[in-house]
């Protein structure tokens, strides 16, 4: 592996990611591309957002997603334990754009391969010099059990 390249906390913001993933040199034959979570809630794009990632997965089948808090508020908020936190958290301006975009297909707003996109994200990523996580580790806590 040449490089780690680390993105987090897109929130929602299609044109910032898109504009990014120009500027970085990745070689993704040989470079480590790890997301760190929070792709949707607060900003315009989500469901772009997400749907980019899911594209750029296809491709690069080698790149890592981490969950962020606000995708754990989202499955929260759609197996129906807590609806209002997400809200209060921006969560109103992702399903905006689920349900704002055109050509919807499925009988859920938010397409199967997201929700499969979602269930796919895993808390960490660790290389032999780097551990990777959203949000941060507590102290004396044995990584399983984080």
């Amino acid at each position: 592996m040449k490089k780690i390249f680390a993105i987090g906390d897109i929130h929602g913001t299609a044109d910032k990611l898109r504009a990014l993933m120009e500027k970085i040199p990745i070689d993704y034959a040989s470079d480590l591309l790890v997301f760190i979570g929070d792709y949707i809630d607060r900003g315009p794009d989500s469901f772009e957002v997400v749907d980019f990632l899911v594209e750029l997965k296809k491709e690069h089948p080698n790149i890592v997603f981490l969950k962020g808090n606000h995708e754990d508020m989202l499955q929260k908020y759609l197996a129906g334990t807590d609806r209002f936190t997400y809200l209060f958290n921006g969560g109103q301006q992702t399903l905006d754009s689920y349900l704002n975009r055109e050509n919807k297909s499925e009988f859920s707003p938010i397409p199967s391969r997201h929700l499969e996109f979602y269930e796919s994200l895993v808390l960490y990523y660790q290389t032999d010099d780097y551990i990777f996580v959203h949000a941060g580790m507590r102290a004396n806590v044995p990584l399983k059990k984080q």
